[in-house]
């Protein structure tokens, strides 16, 4: 046969005879291929719709569906330099400048949410506070990330609403409380540093989650009645590091060198998995509550104390009275108690069951290298304290409730 065929690389071979091959110049040839037929190329109508061709674009609103806070937008009045008086989403455009005598900005309505927006709330000497809910915002108020600051009263004062939400907002230097909210609140990864009042503050039934309080004159955090506290961290605040009301729970907080009580609780409360160091009075002190699984070391005085009706197990208590005389490391000051399953090292006392506390059960603590192992009242139940301080094997006749020294 004669002629030539085709690759899709372009190269050809001669079958005429010629051995060598032949570079076919240029595209194959798509004639052949497509067998004669054309290629149809579709598209829309050319002709465009009858009448007025409406706008795609997006309004402002569109795109951002908040408010800006302005002069325009939210104007201030006598003692505000913004005041928010419709529900709604309103952000910040910049930082906001205080002025003596008023208020940063005010919220006068229920079903608010401010976004900071990473902008700060400035105040100056003689201010009032950064950013307050009045009377008019009874509920459902939100504040969210950015920083209050240099305020001459509260840095975010929301105690007037009911449900409000802080997040993730720093208050810092202002001459009253840090932050402080009302009933049902909720503050998540918030900071107070250096108020001249509490640092964190809640009303009853609020919750507080990672949040971070310093240098306050007074307490560091503080959380009312029925109310939870988890993963929190007070420090050299001038009063307690964290007070809770009866009925709360605190899990996983931390309390370091404050200049009073290191964690506080009322009655009829939860303390879990928490440690209270270094502070200047007792690492923690409850009423009527269940201690468990906490670390007390170094406290100035005591390193856990209980009223009546206390339950205290499985702590670590050591060191606490390092200057005094009479430091100890669980100190019973009410009837009813229940203290198991502690360890306590280098205290001046272990465990100290003080004269008027009765019917407090006392069993099965590890005790080492106290001044004093245990010291407790008449009308009580003590486990015998069993000397294994140079070692032996614990057999039954130990006792299952010994208190044990090693």
């Amino acid at each position: 046969m004669s002629g030539s065929r085709t690759c899709a690389a372009g190269w050809g071979w001669d079958t005429g005879g010629m051995s060598k091959p032949a570079m076919i110049v240029g595209s194959c040839v798509m004639a052949g291929l497509l067998g004669g037929a054309g290629i149809i190329a579709l598209a829309g109508p050319l002709s465009p719709p009858a009448g007025v061709v409406a706008s795609t674009h997006k309004t402002l609103t569109d795109v951002e569906p908040r408010t800006a806070v302005s002069a325009a937008s939210t104007p201030g009045d006598a003692d505000s330099a913004f005041r928010i008086s419709q529900p709604g989403s309103y952000y910040l455009i910049g930082n906001v400048m205080g002025t003596a005598g008023r208020h940063g900005i005010e919220i006068d309505a229920s079903g608010v949410t401010l976004d900071l927006n990473g902008f700060a709330v400035i105040g100056v000497a003689g201010s009032f506070s950064g950013v307050r809910a009045t009377a008019g915002a009874a509920a459902d108020v939100r504040v969210m990330n950015g920083t209050v600051a240099g305020w001459g009263g509260n840095g975010v004062d929301l105690t007037v609403t009911r449900g409000a939400s802080v997040l993730e907002v720093t208050a810092r230097a202002c001459a009253g409380d840090g932050i402080g909210v009302g009933l049902n609140a909720s503050l998540r990864g918030c900071v107070a540093r250096g108020a001249g009042g509490d640092g964190i503050s809640s009303s009853t039934g609020g919750s507080i989650v990672g949040c971070v309080a310093s240098e306050c004159g007074d307490d560091g955090i503080v959380v009312g009645p029925g109310s939870a506290a988890s993963g929190c961290s007070s420090s050299q605040n001038g009063g307690d590091g964290i007070t809770a009301g009866a009925g709360s729970t605190l899990s996983e907080c931390a309390a370091y060198f404050n200049a009073g009580t290191g964690i506080r609780s009322s009655g009829r409360s939860v303390v879990t998995a928490c440690v209270a160091s270094s502070n200047t009075v007792t690492g923690i002190s409850v009423l009527t509550s269940l201690v468990s699984r906490c670390v007390a070391n170094n406290n100035g005085l005591d390193g856990i104390a209980s009223g009546s009706h206390g339950t205290l197990l499985d702590n670590q208590c050591a060191g606490n009275g390092p200057s005094t005389t009479t430091g100890v490391g669980i100190r019973i000051t009410g009837q009813g108690c229940r203290v198991e399953g502690n360890t306590l090292q280098a205290n001046d006392t272990g465990i100290l069951v003080q004269s008027g506390a009765t019917r407090c059960v006392v069993v099965r603590n590890g005790l080492y290298d106290n001044t004093v192992d245990l010291t407790t009242a008449a009308d009580n139940a003590v486990g015998e304290v069993v000397n294994f301080s140079g070692g032996g094997t614990m057999t039954e006749a130990t006792g299952a409730w010994a208190n044990i020294r090693y």
